[in-house]
């Protein structure tokens, strides 16, 4: 079977992505920063003058910060490798990629994605003309490796159950 024979079958292949699997490097600020929830502003038990102490327990979600930076992330290297302005078929997928991440402050660290998606995904992440900030350099290359054993794995399992 061709190559695009086969990647044209196994696009709708459903792929769990794991947003804490990809091993980045987090700065303790930036665990701090990502950790609190975005609701805390309009909570009463809040105080954000106090900087971390003032945070309720509610809002204050560490195990969050890694699938958040991903979301950060995503969102980073769709703008570099994409600009500002989408086509409408790279817009009907960010869409569906933006639907699912929006679930993570609701501590949903798992998204269902299908095959294709999480290519196009990782042909963004791997373009060389994809510019983004340079403290996001280690996120992204982490990123890339994880999408990319992703893809393989998929494959392996879709050649497997033929």
């Amino acid at each position: 079977m061709g190559e695009a024979l086969r990647k044209l079958r196994t696009a709708g292949r459903e792929v769990t992505v794991d947003l804490n699997a990809p091993d980045m490097t987090i700065a303790r600020s930036d665990r701090h920063a990502f950790a609190i929830h975005p609701d805390s502003a309009r909570c009463e038990a809040c105080d954000l003058e106090k900087g971390p102490r003032g945070i309720c327990e509610e809002h204050y979600q560490p195990e969050l910060a890694k699938p958040r930076c991903v979301r950060v992330l995503i969102h980073a290297l769709v703008r570099g490798a994409l600009g500002n302005e989408i086509t409408r078929a790279d817009g009907k997928i960010y869409a569906a990629v933006l639907e699912e991440l929006d679930r993570v402050d609701d501590g949903n660290t798992e998204l269902l994605l299908t095959l294709e998606v999480v290519r196009w995904l990782l042909k963004l992440g791997s373009r060389d003309d994809a510019k983004i900030a340079a403290g996001l350099s280690q996120w992204r290359e982490a990123m890339v490796d994880f999408l990319d054993s992703l893809v393989k794995t998929a494959e392996l399992d879709a050649a497997v159950e033929r």
